[in-house]
């Protein structure tokens, strides 16, 4: 397997994930500032905009989940990593990857 891409995968998830609990939160925080349950037409926009940023981040973080399961199933890299020939792009490693291969070698 390989890790580069494993990692990246992995940071994607966790990424995406943050972002559609931020969004959830977001949402609930909009709704229940409605004492009512009945919103002004203000309100109605604040809570739609609400609600589509919760679906658009759940669809990435949805979609996220399935590239990296995928990849942990049978090894399926994600278009995006690929180059032209149907290859995996070579991902750089940061300086700290690089430190800590080495005093491990």
């Amino acid at each position: 397997m390989d890790q580069s891409i494993f990692e990246f995968l992995r940071a994607e998830v966790n990424r995406t994930h943050e972002e559609y609990v931020r969004a959830k939160e977001q949402f609930w925080k909009i709704a229940a500032d409605i004492p009512t349950g009945l919103p002004a037409p203000d309100g109605t926009q604040r809570v739609g905009n609400a609600a589509r940023a919760q679906t658009v981040a759940m669809v990435s973080y949805t979609k996220a989940l399935r590239q990296f399961n995928a990849f942990l199933s049978d090894g399926t890299v994600p278009e995006q990593l690929l180059n032209s020939q149907g290859k995996p792009i070579a991902r750089e490693k940061s300086d700290s990857e690089g430190k800590s291969k080495k005093a491990g070698a």
